[in-house]
């Protein structure tokens, strides 16, 4: 049977299916959405309950931040726009780790002007690592132009030196 027919604001109603009563959603510090599974779109199901399609068991431990600790990571495997790029954060309580291995924190990273990717070691895909760390892919750093794949050179396969959206080997 399900417990929010009549009606959604019976106690032991949970309309989003995610583990957590509409009554633990409105009332809990932080309130989530009783309406959706994943409240800051994560990955993350805000209850213990994985909803398919939506989000993973949880609980989210934060569920209405989708990037704990700011580093520029989302706690779990979804992006948020302008917030955090797909983790899962290994560690989302902790802004100085490094998810991909590069060498620079993830905050840092995320911080930079321009921001590189903390989950891509090189984020402008020149085949120099972000950070002064060798990881499959590329040579150690620093790239003293992490998001720039046609410095030092515009033979590098990822360079598209007039912007135009294709590389220079592609033209």
């Amino acid at each position: 049977t399900d417990a929010c027919i009549p009606s959604t604001e019976v106690g032991a109603c949970d309309q989003d299916k995610d583990g957590k009563t509409n009554h633990e959603e409105t009332t809990g510090i932080p309130a989530t959405d009783p309406t959706d599974p994943d409240s800051d779109n994560d990955g993350i199901c805000d209850g213990a309950l994985a909803v398919a399609g939506q989000c993973a068991a949880g609980p989210d431990a934060n569920p209405t931040n989708p990037d704990a600790d700011g580093d520029g990571v989302c706690d779990g495997n979804l992006a948020t726009e302008n917030v955090c790029a797909a983790g899962p954060d290994l560690e989302p309580e902790n802004p100085n780790n490094d998810t991909d291995g590069d060498g620079t924190p993830n905050k840092e990273e995320k911080d930079a002007v321009p921001p590189t990717d903390p989950t891509n070691p090189d984020t402008d895909s020149d085949g120099i690592c972000d950070g002064v760390n060798a990881v499959a892919g590329c040579t150690a750093g620093p790239d003293t132009n992490p998001t720039d794949a046609c410095i030092p050179s515009t033979e590098v396969g990822a360079c598209d030196q007039d912007k135009d959206g294709k590389t220079n080997h592609e033209e």
